[in-house]
């Protein structure tokens, strides 16, 4: 009879190399290149990303997650059991139902976290239009993101190339 390993529940054998799903992006710390991606639904339980994230020394969290009321409300309220301030990044997660998400995200809140959109966090993190070394690619994924910044655009677009007649 061959052994083989036991899994739990939320873990999965090792797999070969998985590639990130965005180009360019960094490897978790810790983390050996090729290793599969985190698995789970409390990612604060994983001592090893617990670990991580406390030896960034941030206090304040900025979440989101595939499931609302699975992947981002658990670890959510782990993180804001451990003293983390949490933001939680309300249209960057989902649900199976409109209603699913909306009870978790009343959840998160009466817990304690800070709901936030992309924009607002992508707006706070690039800080002024002036920061040139960023701001380009932020409107460019503002602008293929939201029809209504395009339509705005091209009102103050208008109105500018009329104010300089």
């Amino acid at each position: 009879m061959t052994r083989r390993p036991a899994v739990g529940r939320h873990q999965r054998p090792r797999r070969r190399a998985v590639r990130p799903a965005v180009p360019g992006a960094r490897r978790r710390p810790g983390r050996p290149p090729g290793d599969p991606p985190l698995r789970g639904v409390r990612r604060l339980y994983d001592e090893n990303f617990a670990a991580a994230v406390e030896a960034t020394g941030r206090r304040r969290l900025i979440m989101a997650g595939i499931q609302t009321d699975v992947c981002l409300a658990l670890t959510a309220l782990t993180a804001l059991d451990r003293g983390h301030a949490v933001y939680t990044v309300v249209d960057a997660s989902a649900a199976t139902t409109k209603e699913t998400h909306d009870t978790a995200v009343q959840r998160l809140i009466q817990a304690g976290a800070i709901p936030t959109n992309w924009l607002a966090v992508g707006s706070e993190l690039q800080r002024s239009w002036t920061e040139q070394r960023t701001a380009p690619a932020f409107a460019q994924v503002i602008y293929e993101q939201l029809s209504s910044w395009r339509h705005q655009n091209a009102l103050t677009t208008n109105v500018r190339a009329n104010a300089a007649k």
